[in-house]
């Protein structure tokens, strides 16, 4: 029977300070990976690191401490919707493509889960999702009849041009995310977008992956008790903390409450499988032998999820 997982929610205390990159070279096909299945994993939604705002950034917002040019910026980075440090499971990030950007709580996200595709297939997908931008095509439209022999021929010369440089590109984002938690490997995963989709080792990367998201929340809800605690001690007065002890928790039963509270639409590893059928498998039946999307009908199918 279907899962019937709830939309996803913001968490109801900002306890997730502590996030997780979800990053992949653009045209990796990730977003089946690093949005739908994480916030169908979570219940929780997964940010954008070139709109997520700082906690920080969130609470001068708040009380009016942005001057005037800083707030037209804010504007601009659609802050009246971005889901910013604390209230996402994940922050989705191409860096250090020149498409991407690192999130600007950076140095709070101490862990990643790291998606990588055969640039082979990765690359072409790239050239046809900025074409079908830049022609204002429907995704997948670069592949429709009426506009397979043009976009081609527009992508021979960009290959001719690009080719290198993309594949420097590709080495450059491999290398980076080897690097930026080498002091601890634990820290990061890797994974493959064939190996995640594959019907055979598909539903075990997703358990994998599913036990690495739920460790990070865990760990950052911990951590938010202690630092609010600490704030407590030192200064009084933290309102979402004081709920609690206003009824007597102990330092204990806070942090019972607080996992439950950032857990609570987690789902059971043992329904993961059945999660990765129900998101995975509309798009499974689209692809070619090779995980490739030649027709572009599983994007289209992942555009229509949102």
């Amino acid at each position: 029977p279907p899962l019937h997982r709830p939309a996803p929610r913001r968490p109801e205390l900002p306890t997730l300070i502590k996030s997780t990159y979800a990053a992949a070279f653009p045209g990796s096909g990730d977003k089946l990976i690093t949005k739908h299945f994480i916030e169908g994993l979570t219940g929780i939604f997964v940010g954008e690191a070139a709109v997520s705002p700082s906690l920080f950034k969130q609470r001068q917002k708040e009380s009016g401490e942005l001057d005037q040019g800083e707030r037209a910026e804010d504007d601009n980075y659609e802050w009246k919707w971005g889901k910013g440090q604390g209230e996402v499971s994940a922050v989705r990030t191409k860096f250090p493509h020149t498409s991407g950007k690192l999130a600007s709580w950076d140095r709070d996200i101490s862990r990643a889960i790291v998606v990588l595709r055969n640039p082979l297939h990765a690359i072409p997908s790239y050239f046809n999702q900025m074409y079908e931008l830049r022609h204002h095509l429907p995704v997948g439209g670069s592949s429709s009849p009426e506009h397979r022999e043009e976009s081609l021929a527009a992508w021979i010369k960009w290959r001719d041009v690009q080719l290198h440089s993309q594949i420097m590109l590709y080495r450059r984002f491999v290398s980076f995310w080897m690097d930026k938690y080498d002091e601890d490997l634990s820290n990061v995963m890797y994974l493959t977008y064939e190996s995640f989709t594959d019907q055979e080792t598909g539903p075990d990367q997703a358990r994998r992956l599913a036990v690495f998201v739920e460790e990070q929340m865990k760990a950052s809800a911990i951590e938010w008790v202690m630092g609010s605690m600490e704030r407590h001690d030192d200064k009084g007065g933290v309102p979402s903390l004081d709920v609690f002890l206003d009824k007597g928790f102990s330092p204990a039963q806070v942090v019972d409450e607080v996992l439950e509270d950032t857990t609570r639409t987690m789902i059971n590893l043992e329904d993961v499988p059945c999660l990765w059928k129900e998101i995975i498998q509309s798009t499974l039946g689209t692809l070619d032998d090779d995980g490739s999307d030649a027709e572009g009908e599983g994007r289209r199918k992942l555009q229509q999820k949102g």
